[in-house]
């Protein structure tokens, strides 16, 4: 897995962009910069799918990036209780879209994370980060 920095300034990109490659830590053709999402707006994240003991929750509220959100805060859950808690975290037309993520692609896990404030290009209170297969 690759390492991610966080938190860098637009302003000490090329500072840091510099500090990273002298100290070996990574190489320019390897490194690619985003901004981030507000992560102290964090309120509920996590992976969803359907699995043999029905819909699986892997969450966490602790406001951090997802990795280290996790990592600290991780529950999983299952069926009416991972229902439940999409249903009071999530915005009712976000869990829509999850719901139909989880019936178009069978066999795929949905990644998410809700915030405070609305963000992203949907202008959202939830980003769907990915749907990978599991």
């Amino acid at each position: 897995m690759a390492k991610t920095w966080y938190n860098i300034l637009a302003a000490d990109v090329f500072y840091e962009l510099r500090r990273i490659i002298a100290h070996g830590e990574a190489t320019e053709d390897k490194l690619y910069f985003a901004a981030m999402a507000p992560t102290s707006e964090t309120t509920f994240q996590g992976e969803v799918y359907e699995s043999e003991k029905g819909l699986s929750l892997f969450y966490s509220t602790v406001p951090k990036p997802m990795r280290e959100s996790i990592a600290e805060g991780g529950v999983q859950i299952y069926g009416l209780s991972a229902m439940l808690h999409l249903e009071y975290y999530l915005p009712p037309i976000d869990l829509d879209w999850i719901r139909v993520l989880l019936q178009r692609y069978p066999s795929h896990v949905v990644e998410f994370s809700c915030y405070n404030t609305r963000c992203g290009t949907l202008n959202r209170r939830c980003i769907i980060w990915e749907v990978r297969m599991y």
